[in-house]
């Protein structure tokens, strides 16, 4: 617990800070196996009034095992001094460190908050970037209407929830209690549009709100680990102008049609191309590929003219890289490294793909541990020529591919730089996370 009182008398309206309103909830820690912090980043005679957090302190404290407590952004005088004395930021209620919980939860109405969200992770001395943030540390988390575009705070934020936050988070663990889940399953989170008056493709037609849809299964990885065969499908990832491939919907077609083609070729997936001809993913996963030595070209060269994709460039930096670290930048761009290494791996951009949980993990890894990536457009004719190559997804894991239609890739056998990114992947999913369920 914070000693909060001895920095009341040097702070503008106190009261800001003390709790204790009517109807405040005060919950024994320990009795409790899930405690989350509902942040409003704002002031607190602001966020006092916002019928959002109201809603949802009232139903996870509804709940005996949950514990929900408040914090709002404190006035400069309040930030200073917090800054000043290392004092961590704290909730309401029981003026708990805002580190100590489990979840921390913001709510995000207006794009002017954004640099209140990190101002209070900095207060709270939590790293900014969700990046350097491990399993020892709260998730965060983010709702409101600005979480419908979450690309400004994607790099802070560890999830963001799409719809009414306080059904979501009450309802996965409902769905996982009743059916006495506790390992080794897959969630699979559907938002529909609800039901309809009548038939018709007008959203006015659905007037009931929309239905989440919590797909709880005991499943194992899909993929072998033994090698998998690709080949080429004929059908072709749209592009951004057409639907913007960060929208994950349940439109699917090219994706099934991608997947009959595999089947009818005897293969394990289908390779997909965007419509200038690079590879996008696979029909369900994303791909990777490992060329061993500096000569292979695939890095960016300094002063080489090149741009980001997400820009219509032809090349772009690791998502997962920063400016630290081994390794320079040229126009956001990753360039040969002092001492050049054995091995680089590469990926193609997100211009006609979703980004991928697992995708961006294996980025990640791939900085921590000093493995080279580089994101780009990738040509099949390079594909063919990889030294290894492997897939990446929620339930594939990451699996080596083999064969690329009909050709070998590498020695025909699962590369040492794939069972590397595997080992490095397990050890992550086994020591990070957040637990649904006791």
């Amino acid at each position: 617990m914070i000693d909060y009182e001895r920095l009341l008398p040097h702070v503008a309206k106190p009261a800001r800070y003390t709790g204790g309103e009517w109807n405040q909830i005060v919950k024994d820690w320990s009795t409790c196996d899930v405690r989350m912090l509902l942040a409003y980043p704002e002031l607190y005679e602001i966020g006092m009034s916002n019928l959002g957090i109201a809603l949802l302190y009232d139903i996870i404290n509804s709940r005996p095992e949950y514990l929900a407590e408040r914090a709002f952004s404190p006035w400069v005088d309040m930030e200073a001094l917090l800054e000043r004395s290392h004092t961590p930021i704290f909730s309401l209620e029981s003026k708990q460190p805002a580190a100590a919980f489990d979840i921390i939860g913001f709510s995000i109405g207006y794009e002017l908050k954004y640099s209140n969200v990190l101002t209070f992770l900095n207060l709270a001395h939590l790293p900014i970037h969700s990046k350097n943030r491990t399993a020892d540390h709260p998730l965060i988390i983010a709702g409101g209407s600005c979480s419908m575009n979450p690309e400004p705070l994607a790099d802070f934020i560890d999830a963001f929830v799409l719809g009414e936050g306080e059904e979501i988070i009450i309802e996965i663990r409902r769905t996982l209690e009743a059916n006495k889940m506790t390992d080794g399953v897959h969630i699979r989170l559907t938002l529909s549009r609800g039901e309809k008056i009548t038939s018709g493709m007008d959203p006015r037609l659905n007037q009931s709100g929309p239905t989440l849809i919590v797909l709880a299964e005991f499943k194992s990885p899909v993929y072998s680990k033994k090698g998998l065969s690709f080949v080429t499908s004929s059908m072709r990832r749209s592009p951004p102008d057409f639907l913007d491939p960060r929208i994950h919907h349940n439109n699917l077609l090219s994706s099934i049609m991608a997947k009959i083609e595999a089947n009818m070729a005897g293969a394990d997936s289908a390779l997909m191309l965007d419509t200038h001809g690079f590879i996008a993913e696979a029909h369900g996963s994303h791909v990777f590929f490992v060329r061993g030595g500096p000569s292979s070209g695939i890095a960016a060269r300094a002063g080489s003219t090149v741009g980001n994709p997400e820009d219509g460039g032809t090349e772009e930096r690791s998502e997962a890289d920063s400016g630290a670290g081994p390794g320079s930048e040229v126009d956001g761009v990753e360039t040969d490294r002092e001492t050049s290494p054995s091995v680089r791996i590469f990926t193609p951009s997100t211009d006609a793909c979703p980004k991928g949980i697992t995708r961006e993990t294996v980025l990640r890894l791939c900085h921590e541990n000093g493995i080279a990536a580089v994101v780009r457009n990738i040509s099949l004719a390079e594909a063919y020529n990889a030294d290894e190559m492997f897939c990446t997804g929620t339930m594939g894991e990451i699996a080596g591919i083999t064969k690329l239609d009909g050709r070998t890739i590498g020695t025909g056998e699962v590369g040492p730089v794939t069972l590397q990114i595997a080992e490095l992947y397990r050890a992550v999913t086994a020591s990070q996370g957040f637990e649904m369920v006791g």
